[in-house]
């Protein structure tokens, strides 16, 4: 009897100890929790500003979109797009070696930070109302397609006769970004939150590049 005392107050102090620290973890949880909410309606507020911001901009050209964003110029042969072995998008860099064959330049594989998409005023409001990115596949070839995109900006979807907006949206593997080998466009089925576009140039294709 004199032993049972003791021990059962140490137990007792380790049960409390321990409910102690699982409560203490649930709400570093918690706040963790509050904190990437509060991230995420902050990069939406963002991105809502910019669509707004964008739509009274005055049409730039192709170049000038392209120096704006920071972009890589259409069809730039010195980076090749690949999907990694996890099913991440990876970029790699390329170059001529000494029998003018183009390749691949050891250590430059890196994560595809941004994918670019061309959009009509249209759908540049309806990204804004949503609060996403999914594409209504209007010039898609079929329907399993879904949100298109590329890894520089890609004229070839911009409205005809119109002004566009070209989206710069950061690549977040959540996203579902996959690669099609057949054409290189970088497509996904899911709904890409509008927090994710990191800038929006209204573009004019008709200008002279």
């Amino acid at each position: 009897e004199t032993l049972a005392g003791p021990r059962s107050s140490s137990v007792e102090e380790a049960q409390q100890t321990f409910a102690s620290e699982a409560q203490r973890a649930r709400d570093l949880g918690d706040q963790a929790k509050s904190a990437r909410r509060a991230g995420v309606a902050q990069q939406a507020q963002q991105g809502v500003e910019r669509l707004k911001s964008a739509m009274s901009q005055a049409p730039v050209n192709q170049t000038t979109a392209e120096a704006w964003m920071g972009a890589p110029p259409a069809h730039d042969v010195t980076v090749r797009v690949k999907q990694g072995p996890n099913g991440e998008i990876h970029q790699v860099s390329m170059e001529k070696n000494r029998f003018g064959n183009t390749v691949d330049v050891p250590g430059s594989e890196k994560p595809l930070p941004y994918v670019y998409r061309a959009v009509s005023e249209d759908e540049l409001k309806a990204i804004q109302q949503r609060g996403f990115i999914e594409s209504n596949a209007s010039k898609n070839i079929v329907d399993t397609e879904g949100t298109v995109t590329s890894a520089y900006p890609s004229a070839f979807y911009l409205p005809q006769g119109q002004p566009g907006y070209y989206l710069k949206i950061r690549v977040d593997p959540a996203d579902g970004w996959r690669l099609n080998p057949a054409d290189s466009y970088i497509k996904t089925r899911k709904q890409v939150p509008l927090g994710r576009i990191e800038d929006v140039v209204k573009v004019d294709g008709s200008l002279p590049v």
